[in-house]
């Protein structure tokens, strides 16, 4: 039967004096069986059991993911902060690297013109020793001529006149037409026997 209170569409069955109502989709459809009803309200307590699973499962799996978030976003900030201090250190690096080689560039050119002034008087250990243009990054600071043979060195007893032809950083100077800087491989000193 049809219940007073509801529209033509909603079918009211009657249980132990309480009115349910259902949704139906036309007025020709029959009422539930008392089967079927006992079979709806077992589903509504299965429903209710899993879904509490359900739902413990839905938060555990939230946990996770916000975990997995925070651990990636940890791991995305640690290593943009490492870029950015590797980063800021090659640059540190490179101007230091920069203003030295710039500071024995300067070295050597003042060295070459008081040298070209007056090379008979030019005592090369006084000047290293008196001066303030040699830094610890300076081993040794020589004078080689034309013809490869040392003429003047900052080390005391420095054999003068030691061939030094044979030696790629002079032989690329003896070739070249231009005034440049030239920077060699490391090579072990014959004067100084030191790696420079």
């Amino acid at each position: 039967r049809c219940c007073p209170r509801a529209s033509a569409r909603i079918y009211c069955r009657s249980r132990k004096g309480h009115c349910s109502l259902f949704p139906i989709f036309s007025r020709t459809a029959a009422a539930p069986k008392d089967g079927e009803w006992q079979s709806s309200g077992n589903w509504l307590l299965r429903t209710g059991q899993y879904g509490s699973m359900l739902l413990g499962f839905s938060a555990i799996l939230l946990v996770w993911i916000g975990a997995i978030y925070f651990s990636y976003s940890e791991w995305v900030q640690t290593e943009r902060t490492a870029r950015q201090t590797a980063e800021n250190l090659a640059r540190v690096l490179e101007e230091q690297v920069v203003r030295t080689i710039r500071g024995a560039d300067q070295t050597l050119l003042y060295l070459r013109d008081s040298y070209a002034k007056d090379p008979q008087h030019f005592d090369i250990s006084l000047w290293t020793h008196d001066t303030q243009f040699l830094t610890g990054a300076v081993v040794q600071v020589a004078v080689i001529d034309q013809d490869g043979k040392l003429v003047a060195d900052n080390i005391s007893g420095a054999q003068l006149g030691l061939d030094l032809s044979d030696r790629y950083h002079f032989r690329i100077h003896a070739k070249r037409q231009s005034d440049e800087l030239y920077i060699s491989k490391p090579v072990l000193g014959r004067v100084s026997h030191r790696w420079t």
